[in-house]
């Protein structure tokens, strides 16, 4: 029941936070072009912020081995988001909509591997507030 409570729902609670940006934009269409390259920066800023975090939790614990992986992939994805690749040949969607899939199976792996409770809930709040400007940014199709 532990497991539950301390891994699993706030792990849930932080996915809403991409139905809650997708809401805002609902709610406020006008102010999402004028804001969407602040909604971009806020974006990879909060990956960013999550990569060192992460990285920190991964230091505190000792394994040195996923603190090299995960630094790499999560640098390697926000990489990706800095490119502007408008759609991939084949799909309907555009790459950034996949950059944002890849962003959240990262952060899945990271929190899931993360011991820590303190870190893992820091994490938890940190995909709450990536989910913000993404969900945002897929409201209006813009990803």
């Amino acid at each position: 029941m532990m497991v539950i409570h301390n891994i699993i729902l706030p792990f849930i609670v932080s996915l809403a936070g991409l139905a809650l940006g997708y809401l805002f934009a609902f709610l406020a269409p006008e102010e999402v072009k004028p804001g969407e390259k602040y909604f971009r920066w806020l974006k990879r800023a909060l990956l960013l912020v999550f990569v060192v975090v992460m990285g920190y939790g991964f230091f505190r614990e000792g394994m040195m081995i996923y603190l090299v992986v995960f630094t790499a992939v999560g640098l390697a994805v926000g990489g990706l988001d800095l490119f502007k690749l408008k759609k991939l040949p084949g799909s309907g969607g555009t790459s950034e909509s996949l950059v944002v899939l890849g962003s959240y199976a990262f952060f899945a792996v990271a929190y899931f591997l993360t011991a820590e409770f303190s870190v893992r809930l820091l994490l938890a709040s940190l995909i709450f507030l990536y989910g913000l400007p993404a969900g945002t940014l897929l409201r209006k199709g813009i990803l």
